[in-house]
C-alpha cells in the first residue's frame, strides 16, 4: 500500500513539474512501458473526477453537442475511453507519424522511437489534468483550450530535450510532420475520389436507362410506337424466333412478339456499341428478363419461362468502343 501511494505521489509530482517546468522535467528519459505506466498513473484520478462531474452536471456542453443532453451513460463511457484508450493511442499514432517522417524520411535525429513517444506522452499531461472539467460548460472551453495550447508548448520542449534539437527546430519538425502527413492524406483522398468519379462516369456513359424519355415504351401503358431496326424480326411474329438488331450508338429500340407459353432462350451482343441492355416485358407489365452486358459478340444468357401473351422486347445500346457489328438480342425456343 505504501509503495502504491509512493508511486502515485511520485508520478503526480513529476507530472506537475512537466506542467510548470517542462524545460527541466521533460529531460527525464523513459522506455515505452515506463511512459505508459506514468501516463495511466496520472490519468486515473482526473478520469474519476470527469466521471463524477458527469454524474453531477450531466455530459456537459462538449459531449452534449455530440450525444445530446440526456445520454449521460454514453458520455461516461466516452470519458473513460478517452482517458484509457484514445489519448494513449493518439500518442502512439502521432509519435509514429512524426518518427517515420522526421527520422526515417529526413534523418533529423538519431534517437529511437521510444524518445518520440515519450515526448508525446509528456505533451498529454496538461490535457489529462484539465479535460475532466468538461461538464462545467464555459469553464470547460477556457481550460481545455488552454490545456491544448500548453500541451503543444510542452511537446515542443519535450522533443527539443529528448531528441537533442533546438526548440525552433522542434517546432519546425512538428509542423513539417503534420504538413506532410495531411498532404499524403489529401493525395490519397483525391486518388480515391478520382477512382470513384471515373467508375461513376464510366457507368453513366455505358448504361442507357430504359426509363429515359427517349424510351419507346412506358411501364404503365405498355409499348408506344416501337421502332424496329433493319434486319430485326417483324412485329407480332413468334417470340420463339425473334431478333432485334441495332447498329446505332446510345439508342433504344423495341419490338413486339407473341408467345403461346414455354421456355425461351436468349442471347445478347453489345457489338460495336460496346454495351447492350435488354428487357423482355409482358402485356401484363411484368418484366420476365432484364440484363445488361458488355459482351461484344453474341453470348448466351440462358433461358427463362414466359407464359402465353404478347411481349415487348427492348434493346438499348451503348456509346461505342466495341466490335462484332450491330448490337443484337435473339430469342429462340
Amino acid at each position: 500500500m505504501d509503495n502504491a501511494l509512493a508511486t502515485f505521489a511520485k508520478a503526480y509530482k513529476n507530472a506537475i513539474e512537466v506542467m510548470i517546468h517542462p524545460g527541466l522535467a521533460t529531460k527525464t528519459q523513459m522506455g515505452i512501458a515506463d511512459a505508459l505506466k506514468f501516463y495511466y498513473t496520472i490519468a486515473l484520478i482526473p478520469m474519476l473526477f470527469g466521471v463524477l462531474l458527469s454524474l453531477i452536471f450531466g455530459p456537459g456542453v462538449l459531449l452534449s453537442l455530440i450525444f445530446g443532453p440526456h445520454h449521460i451513460l454514453l458520455a461516461l463511457i466516452v470519458v473513460v475511453a478517452l482517458y484509457l484508450v484514445f489519448f494513449p493511442i493518439g500518442a502512439f499514432i502521432n509519435s509514429g507519424i512524426y518518427h517515420i517522417i522526421i527520422k526515417n524520411l529526413f534523418d533529423v535525429y538519431k534517437q529511437e522511437y521510444s524518445a518520440a513517444f515519450l515526448a508525446y506522452i509528456y505533451s498529454l499531461v496538461p490535457v489529462v489534468f484539465f479535460f475532466w472539467v468538461f461538464p462545467i460548460y464555459i469553464l470547460a472551453f477556457v481550460l481545455i483550450a488552454i490545456s491544448f495550447l500548453w500541451s503543444f508548448i510542452v511537446l515542443i520542449i519535450a522533443i527539443s530535450n529528448l531528441l537533442s534539437m533546438s526548440r525552433l527546430k522542434a517546432l519546425g519538425t512538428i509542423l513539417l510532420s503534420d504538413i506532410i502527413f495531411y498532404l499524403i492524406v489529401y493525395v490519397i483522398a483525391i486518388i480515391i475520389l478520382g477512382v470513384f468519379v471515373f467508375v461513376g462516369l464510366f457507368n453513366l456513359f455505358s448504361f442507357n436507362s430504359l426509363n429515359e424519355s427517349s424510351s419507346p415504351f412506358n411501364s404503365l401503358n405498355g409499348p408506344t410506337s416501337p421502332l424496329v431496326a433493319a434486319h430485326s424480326s417483324a412485329n407480332y411474329t413468334s417470340c420463339g424466333n425473334f431478333t432485334l438488331s441495332d447498329n446505332k450508338f446510345s439508342n433504344t429500340i423495341a419490338g413486339i412478339c407473341t408467345w403461346n407459353g414455354g421456355t425461351l432462350s436468349i442471347s445478347i451482343a453489345g457489338g460495336d456499341s460496346g454495351y447492350a441492355s435488354v428487357a423482355f416485358i409482358g402485356s401484363n407489365n411484368k418484366t420476365y428478363f432484364s440484363q445488361g452486358t458488355t459482351a461484344r459478340c453474341l453470348t448466351s444468357f440462358g433461358s427463362f419461362y414466359a407464359p402465353a401473351q404478347k411481349y415487348t422486347l427492348v434493346l438499348s445500346t451503348g456509346r461505342g468502343g466495341g466490335y462484332c457489328g450491330p448490337a443484337i438480342v435473339k430469342l429462340s425456343s
